[in-house]
């Protein structure tokens, strides 16, 4: 513990930033967030918020979805994003603390070295509010093939959620 402080210190010293790795955010939203709706993460089901995606290329290192705080109960929460198969088992977890107020896409890393599988293998990204529901997901019309919202428990075709599957 010591060692590690004095090399942080050290490291701000010479000038080093740690701002930018510690925010969770790591775009404003932009003009693909126009046309959207948004619903609150529920921490009470955490199966109940979900899109199924297809993926086109792998491995998945990191997924990044588009949040905002919808309702103020806390100075930051915990948000969780599970990476499931299509007949629920679970690939991969991440986790993000994000502070009251943030608004933009926000990147969950995957642990490891990611998720590999082959391309065109259904997959369900699950994300929750880890304590209330102080955030949101982003959504827009179902405007691809795959689409698959999945809205208090069950599939609503007539959405997707926005996200980003990162290699």
């Amino acid at each position: 513990m010591m060692f590690r402080r004095a090399l942080t210190l050290a490291l701000v010293a010479a000038g080093v930033s740690f701002a930018a790795a510690q925010q969770p955010i790591i775009e404003p939203f932009g003009p693909e967030i126009i046309d959207t709706g948004w619903t609150v993460l529920s921490p009470s089901n955490w199966r109940g918020t979900g899109q199924g995606v297809t993926v086109e290329r792998s491995p998945i290192r990191s997924v990044s979805v588009p949040l905002l705080t919808g309702n103020y109960f806390d100075d930051a929460g915990d948000v969780t994003l599970w990476l499931t198969t299509s007949e629920g088992r679970v690939l991969a977890t991440a986790r993000q603390r994000l502070k009251a107020g943030s608004a933009g896409w926000v990147r969950f890393t995957l642990p490891s070295k990611g998720v590999d599988v082959p391309p065109g293998t259904e997959l369900t990204l699950w994300v929750a509010n880890r304590e209330r529901e102080m955030f949101g997901w982003r959504y827009t019309a179902n405007k691809t093939k795959q689409g698959r919202a999945i809205m208090i428990g069950r599939a609503d075709p007539r959405f997707d959620f926005l996200y980003r599957l990162e290699n």
